[in-house]
């Protein structure tokens, strides 16, 4: 006779982050008027999809450039930003004027628990009532910033039902259609869920300052709300 026993094992899994591994001119020894030298650096990190180079010291003597522009402080070798909408441009529709307006997506996020908020954008069908609306994909906003940044994420705060955003697109800088930087699914709501989605945009080939985000609300048959979009990215 044999014996046999099932059971259940319970397997812990530690992520461990991989270094960032920095790569180029190690150290650069001038003599007096010797002409300038480029000091070329690279950063690889499996990670994350931003890094920054940060320095530490200055030189002792002479002066170091970033861009043509002569560095008098300490400076994290890429002129990074993160901006919130500057601007709305246009949209697809609103609940009202007042309350739950495409407006709300203007300045920092104030919303900051999920739920229900009229500080949020909540997109309405034009030819819904309050009793049956009729949700489509056809949902958009259109924003713009400050300043044209390298778009390397964007942080969206959906603050309400599911989150619906599907499409990210910029003006095409060779044509008058539109170019898209990131395209996804439908998620279905969870208040557990953190507010603010990370939504990479890797390899931008140009800056831009005007985005156009399309929700998709027929999946669910429901209003999403949005309170702030954030730019991240770098002046060059």
């Amino acid at each position: 006779a044999s014996l046999a026993a099932e059971g259940t094992v319970r397997v812990d899994v530690a992520f461990q982050p991989t270094v960032p591994v920095l790569s180029g001119t190690p150290a650069v020894n001038l003599s007096e008027d010797s002409p300038a030298v480029p000091i070329n650096l690279s950063v690889t990190d499996l990670d994350a999809g931003m890094a920054t180079v940060v320095l530490g010291t200055l030189p002792t003597a002479g002066v170091l450039y970033h861009s043509g522009i002569p560095l008098t402080g300490l400076y994290s070798g890429i002129r990074g930003a993160s901006l919130w909408v500057a601007e709305v441009l246009n949209f697809s529709s609103q609940y009202s004027e007042d309350l739950y307006s495409a407006a709300a997506l203007v300045g920092p996020q104030d919303v900051f628990g999920y739920g229900d908020n009229p500080l949020a954008w909540t997109p309405w069908p034009v030819a819904s009532t309050s009793v049956d609306p009729q949700f489509s994909y056809t949902d958009y906003i259109t924003i713009r910033f400050a300043a044209k940044l390298y778009v390397q994420q964007l942080i969206v705060i959906e603050t309400n039902g599911p989150k619906s955003l599907v499409r990210v697109r910029t003006p095409d800088p060779n044509s008058s259609g539109w170019f898209t930087l990131w395209m996804g699914s439908v998620l279905a709501a969870d208040p557990e869920a953190p507010l603010a989605r990370g939504i990479p945009i890797c390899g931008m080939p140009f800056p831009l300052d005007v985005l156009r985000l399309e929700f998709d609300c027929s999946v669910y048959q429901t209003y999403s709300e949005v309170d702030a979009v954030k730019l991240i990215g770098t002046y060059d």
